[in-house]
């Protein structure tokens, strides 16, 4: 008894975690002083930093498409290996930037400012609707049955959807490099939120609406290697790669990968509970819980 309670402490520990996160990375980047231009992992490029999305237009012009090459004197390979930092990039700084702009190269001092929220809401709404609707419906069947491992795992799942939707949102900021950890806590963050996704739905696969051999004859281990595949993978190719180019591009390649391989899983184990559940209650469930999975 002992045990469950504190187990059922350990899911509520979770839910918090998750929330506590997002609520973070709203207030981090509110005070953080960048200049208004996104990307993701494959705008890491070995001319530079590929500018895929705008959320807020400045003075300074900066256009999707344009490619990063240095900011304050450094390319974000020499900033990701860690040079001194300086007081320039600070809130109303003014920093320059070279860019590759259609071949040419050319420089702009651009003015750091936080994003507005105005911004961010106006840019990404149709993604942040479905933040809400999968963090409304993993806390409802969490709070609804919050005793039950597979109730605790639909909530692990709509939660870590609804948090890597979120981070998706602001996603990676070259002027976020000078300063080191915001960088690294969110690209953490957001890769190992993406691996709980497939990792929480393949386990509730293995357990849901029953437990499969699988799961009966190793239920310790098989639990631990869908959990540790994709922390161990981003933790590896962090420090396995010479440049920070490959490190991207491979940590992106093997993540996908892996969550190729728990898609796999979900999808078999999904078959075989259809097959074998004569329970239509149950036979719907996995139905609509599927659909949500295609949905992600």
């Amino acid at each position: 008894m002992k045990l469950f309670r504190k187990a059922r402490w350990v899911w509520w520990g979770i839910w918090m975690i998750q929330l506590t996160i997002m609520v973070g990375m709203v207030v981090l980047y509110a005070w953080l002083p960048v200049d208004g231009a996104t990307g993701s992992l494959e705008s890491f490029i070995p001319q530079g930093f590929r500018i895929r999305w705008l959320l807020e237009e400045r003075q300074e012009k900066l256009q999707v498409g344009d490619i990063i090459v240095r900011a304050g004197g450094y390319t974000y390979e020499e900033w990701m290996d860690g040079v001194s930092h300086d007081s320039a990039w600070q809130n109303g700084s003014l920093v320059e930037y070279q860019i590759l702009r259609q071949g040419e190269m050319i420089t702009r001092t651009v003015r750091l400012e936080p994003v507005s929220y105005t911004s961010i809401l106006m840019r990404w709404w149709p993604q942040l609707t479905v933040v809400l609707v999968y963090l409304f419906f993993g806390t409802y069947v969490f709070l609804a049955r919050p005793n039950e491992m597979p109730a605790n795992l639909v909530m692990l799942t709509c939660i870590s959807v609804a948090l890597t939707h979120w981070i998706d949102g602001y996603n990676f900021q070259f002027a976020l490099l000078p300063r080191g950890w915001p960088f690294q806590f969110h690209y953490s963050v957001e890769q190992l939120s993406y691996g709980l996704i497939f990792a929480a739905a393949a386990h509730f696969s293995l357990i849901f609406p029953a437990r499969h051999p699988w799961i009966k004859r190793f239920p310790r281990l098989l639990p631990l290697i869908i959990y540790a595949l994709n922390p161990l993978a981003v933790l590896l190719t962090w420090y396995a790669f010479p440049t920070w180019y490959q490190t991207f591009l491979e940590a992106n390649r093997i993540v996908f990968f892996i969550s190729f391989l728990h898609g796999g899983l979900i999808s078999y184990a999904a078959i075989r509970a259809l097959r074998t559940t004569q329970d239509p209650i149950a036979r719907a469930q996995i139905r609509w819980l599927n659909l949500g999975m295609v949905l992600v």
